[in-house]
């Protein structure tokens, strides 16, 4: 079930091009102009987070602030306040006690980015994606890896594995090296080559590949494991690479 975002945008502002791209990270987002109906619709909406764009100044968007922040039925919704070069309210915005505030010149990516940062600091469990073409081992894996305190996304479709960690921001990923379509090799290597993931811990594994050839070929590799995997060992090295990676 995607998260919940409500934009309640600064008048004379669309916010589309943000509402775009976060939309497709896959977030459900709604959108309301700055008014004590947006108080009246988060109540009802309930979302996993607010965007409240003040703009490059607001008097109703610091009201509207203050109310979110004492209702009983908002004061526990992560709220990400936007605002303009040269805001000068900063103080009355940070004593609210925000998750995320952005100043300036920000893109739609930085959004997006910072959206991410909040929803991972908030979640109580790891999240760990699982990616090989054989269901029977991802049904196995993703059982194994959930009992043992970690959130699991399982997929057989390896062309759907890039786009799944954009969507799900996941903190290691699992996967299978001799794949159709898109191989273990390529989602590293896109993955490794990128800024925002380029420490996302990433296990391999190959019934095919042995040990050697992975760490003299490829040094991106965090760690690999051959097929099928000793439970215990690839829990013990996935505790330790989240541990690592803090």
């Amino acid at each position: 079930m995607p998260n919940k975002i409500l934009i309640i945008v600064n008048k004379g502002n669309s916010n589309t091009a943000i509402n775009d791209k976060l939309t497709s990270f896959g977030f459900d987002i709604s959108t309301i102009s700055q008014s004590m109906e947006a108080i009246k619709q988060a109540c009802a909406l309930k979302p996993d987070l607010i965007i409240l764009d003040l703009g490059n100044s607001s008097d109703v968007g610091l009201l509207i602030l203050e109310r979110l922040k004492l209702l009983a039925d908002t004061r526990e919704i992560s709220i990400l306040v936007l605002t303009g070069t040269g805001w000068e309210d900063k103080d009355k915005v940070l004593k609210f006690s925000v998750e995320g505030y952005l100043e300036g010149l920000y893109s739609p990516n930085g959004v997006v980015t910072e959206v991410k940062r909040i929803f991972k600091k908030r979640r109580a469990r790891k999240k760990i994606v699982v990616v090989d073409d054989d269901p029977v081992l991802v049904k196995m894996l993703t059982s194994r890896i959930s009992a043992n305190g970690y959130d699991t996304i399982g997929i057989t479709d390896s062309t759907e594995a890039i786009n799944s960690v954009y969507r799900e921001d996941p903190d290691l990923i699992l996967t299978d090296i001799v794949m159709p379509n898109v191989s273990g090799w390529k989602i590293t290597e896109e993955l490794k080559s990128s800024k925002e993931y380029k420490d996302l811990p990433i296990i391999l594994l190959s019934a095919l590949i042995t040990e050697d050839f992975v760490a003299e070929k490829y040094e991106i590799v965090d760690y690999f494991m051959s097929k099928p995997p000793v439970m215990e060992k690839l829990l013990a090295k996935i505790k330790e690479l989240l541990t690592k990676k803090g």
